[in-house]
């Protein structure tokens, strides 16, 4: 059953509004115009017992102590198959393209994520750093800047490209001035709050993309203190359950934005955050 109060869906211009107390989950979409842009925001309350958050990826390891890991799948199946409320995607990734085209992605082909992963306190990428969004035993959120070793208490983790939040300031740097499709995790000082933004792009009249430095200030904007960025462009993908309990890709992933008749493609990817709500 869906919890009463799990998701909350609002359309807003320009802003966010703050979630009413009940709500364990709140998303909203963001318009906006010149340049026209879509976010699509997912605020968590961590301190509800209701909520947890975890790593999953996109299957077994297909090749034992080869060099892959898991296999890609498209987001909105790894959030069906685990019972999501909310799923976005994370670590940047290699895969295994057969006609040797790393631009084209395919479901159940081999993969391994470029950026550590721990998924029930276990590293399962070989790659060990990264700007590090992890979670303890108690679901407070952290944010670090790690290299080769995991945090004491790490449950859950999944490392993006860099830090653009540190401290409440924005610290992404003015050397990003190009727009891209973002996927951005960001928390509160107590570690209490998560938000989760996604920004559409490669899309004129539709989503320009952001910068990392514009990200960085819609997570200050949304009272985050801390955030990183994850793997952006065709992979940003977010995923939600609806209350009759279908999943969504609520934003228009950019892959296949290029072609004549132009698409939205949900690219696979092999390791994703989901939110979790228990049922009342």
């Amino acid at each position: 059953m869906w919890p009463r109060f799990a998701l909350i869906s609002l359309v807003v211009m320009g802003c966010a509004r703050p979630a009413p107390a009940e709500a364990p989950v709140l998303t909203t979409s963001i318009v906006r115009q010149n340049p026209a842009q879509h976010l699509f925001v997912a605020r968590i309350n961590l301190a509800d017992p209701r909520v947890s958050v975890v790593m999953a990826s996109g299957g077994a390891d297909p090749d034992g102590d080869g060099p892959w890991e898991t296999v890609l799948r498209p987001p909105s199946a790894i959030a069906r198959d685990n019972g999501f409320a909310i799923t976005v995607n994370t670590v940047f990734f290699g895969h295994h393209a057969p006609d040797g085209d790393l631009h084209k992605f395919a479901a159940g082909e081999a993969a391994a994520g470029q950026n550590l992963v721990v998924i029930d306190g276990r590293a399962v990428t070989r790659a060990t750093s990264g700007a590090l969004l992890w979670f303890d035993a108690d679901n407070r959120a952290h944010v670090d800047d790690v290299s080769g070793t995991i945090p004491a208490g790490a449950k859950w983790a999944a490392a993006g490209s860099r830090l653009i939040l540190q401290n409440g300031q924005n610290v992404a740097g003015a050397g990003d001035n190009t727009r891209h499709p973002r996927t951005v995790a960001g928390i509160s000082a107590d570690g209490r709050t998560l938000t989760l933004i996604v920004a559409d792009g490669r899309r004129p009249g539709w989503g320009a993309g952001f910068t990392m430095a514009e990200m960085a200030d819609e997570l200050i904007a949304q009272g985050c203190t801390a955030g990183v960025n994850f793997d952006g462009g065709g992979s940003s993908t977010f995923v939600a359950r609806t209350r009759e309990g279908r999943y969504r890709v609520l934003n228009t992933p950019s892959d296949g934005s290029t072609f004549i008749v132009p698409l939205s493609i949900e690219r696979p990817v092999p390791y994703v955050l989901g939110v979790k709500i228990k049922s009342e």
